[in-house]
């Protein structure tokens, strides 16, 4: 007696966006933050992107005392209790219109709670204050451009099901009546149309090729026949075939037929006449149907 597996087959993805925005930051009235002081630093308003809040920190007379002689310039998180992963980029705007800075294209980890609530530069000397005052004051102001993408919480997309029923190799010496027929299956609808059901006819020819084999007991065609009757499966013949399974004790085919349609839309299927013949000539069959909706409902 041979015998098949139904295998379960299932897929899901998982997806991450960024959120992105763009800043322009203008100190108007340079030559005034002179002799601000080192460690010193002038804010921008706070603006919002991916859900945070977030401001530009510009340091006219340095961060520290070695670079006092050196811009810098800071990406701040100013959300509360915060953390956020996103990648950004702080330029200076020249007067020709032309920008220099920086750019990080991996995220980094900004955390509200500690120091790594700000970045900005690898290398604290970002551009010489002579520089900076010949290229990009122009009119006593000094623009800045800040550019963020906002690491979104990734996103798992549904679970995708699907069901395949296994057909074991067939044991030809002791079987030459299932090989004559398998011939004929393989020669006259395999080879010729392929395991799609294209029309009604190579429809029904397998549901008759099922049948014989059930009567017959030749396992392998009944298994074949049934494969090739799960992969075609659609609201407009599951319920049909869900009973021709019934009937022929096709106990791999009324598992996926029932998995078919309770992951599907029943009320596409209450339309079909396949449904009413369903519901009349396989009362128990039915009601496994409306069980596992039920549960799979409440679940």
């Amino acid at each position: 007696m041979s015998s098949a597996a139904l295998t379960k087959k299932t897929a899901s993805g998982c997806t991450t966006e960024a959120a992105r925005g763009e800043h322009v930051f203008k100190i108007v009235g340079y030559s005034l933050k002179r002799g601000l002081g080192v460690g010193k630093f002038v804010r921008s308003r706070t603006f919002s992107v991916g859900g945070y809040d977030w401001a530009i920190r510009f340091y006219p007379e340095g961060l520290v005392e070695s670079v006092k002689d050196c811009v810098s310039v800071y990406l701040e998180l100013m959300s509360e209790n915060a953390e956020a992963r996103a990648c950004y980029g702080l330029r200076l705007i020249y007067q020709t219109n032309r920008m220099t800075g920086i750019e990080y294209k991996s995220p980094r980890l900004f955390r509200s709670s500690d120091n790594t609530r700000r970045f900005g530069p690898r290398n604290p000397r970002f551009v010489l204050r002579t520089e900076l005052e010949k290229n990009c004051v122009r009119d006593d102001c000094l623009a800045i451009k800040c550019n963020i993408a906002v690491v979104k919480e990734s996103q798992l997309s549904d679970i995708k099901v699907s069901y395949e029923i296994e057909v074991p190799p067939c044991d030809i010496p002791e079987h030459f009546a299932e090989l004559a027929l398998l011939r004929f299956v393989y020669t006259g609808l395999v080879h010729g149309m392929g395991d799609d059901l294209d029309g009604d006819d190579y429809k029904d020819t397998i549901w008759h090729l099922l049948a014989a084999a059930d009567r017959y007991a030749v396992d392998r065609l009944k298994l074949m026949c049934q494969s090739i009757l799960s992969k075609n499966l659609s609201m407009k013949n599951v319920a049909a075939t869900l009973a021709l399974a019934d009937q022929h004790n096709c106990d791999k085919l009324k598992e996926v037929c029932i998995e078919f349609i309770t992951m599907e839309d029943m009320n596409a299927l209450v339309s079909t006449q396949g449904y009413a013949n369903l519901k009349r000539a396989c009362p128990s069959v039915f009601a496994d149907i409306l069980e596992r909706t039920s549960r799979r409902r409440k679940n």
